[in-house]
Formats: structure tokens, sequence, C-alpha cells
């Protein structure tokens, strides 16, 4: 039987970094950051592209905007999704994605006050 990976009790696929989904929850949030969090297969990809579209005027240049995706900074060896990607593509860390143009875009699958960013939802009790 296949063991499944979870992160605070919910499914994750096995490109999922938890050293980057932490630094998401605790990121500092600039007032035009836009974070768009569905569930899974509910047209996510097509959504940030349209985000893409409308808030930049581009398909966002082969940068994922999944955060929990991505390996933390250059010295994290995470492998990430790579599939499909560019080596250029492939470069992309979770440090990256915090200096793309405002409004920064930020497409995610996890959810609730333990998972999004702090500050979008107001102060968390919880240690993480």
């Amino acid at each position: 039987m296949t063991s499944l990976n979870t992160y605070k009790g919910m499914p994750v696929p096995s490109w999922f970094n938890p050293r980057s989904a932490k630094a998401f929850h605790h990121m500092d949030m600039e007032p035009s950051d836009v974070i768009f969090s569905s569930g899974v297969k509910f047209g996510t990809t097509w959504m940030s592209k349209i985000l893409h579209l409308l808030l930049h005027d581009n398909h966002n240049k082969g940068l994922s905007t999944y955060p929990d995706a991505l390996p933390l900074d250059q010295d994290d060896n995470h492998k990430g999704f790579t599939k499909g990607r560019s080596e250029e593509e492939n470069k992309t860390t979770f440090q990256t994605l915090l200096k793309q143009e405002h409004p920064r875009i930020f497409t995610t699958h996890l959810r609730g006050k333990d998972q999004l960013p702090k500050q979008l939802l107001g102060n968390c009790d919880e240690e993480g």
C-alpha cells in the first residue's frame, strides 16, 4: 500500500515542500498581494494564468506561483514539481517568488489559519 504524505492533516503531493509552506505561512505580506487558494482539481492553474493576464498582462512567464512546491532557496535540495518545466523555470525558489512584480500572486491548495499567511487571517496562536 502506498503511504500518503500529509501536512498538518492535509494530504499533499510528493513534490510538496514543508519548509517553503512554513515560510509562506510566516511571510511578510504586501498590501497588494493576491493569495489564490483552491481545492485540488478546481481549475487552479487556469485561474492563476487568468490572474496573471488581468494583473500583469502576461502568462506569468513560467514562474511557478505555488509557494509550497518550490525549494526555499538555492541551498534547499527539494526537487519540487519539475515535469515539463525548463531548466530556468526549475531555478525558481520561494525567495524568487517573493521578488515577483507587484501585485505578487501566490497560488496554493493550502487553506485555513494554520497554513495560509498569518497576516492574511490575523493573529494565530499556533506554532509552526
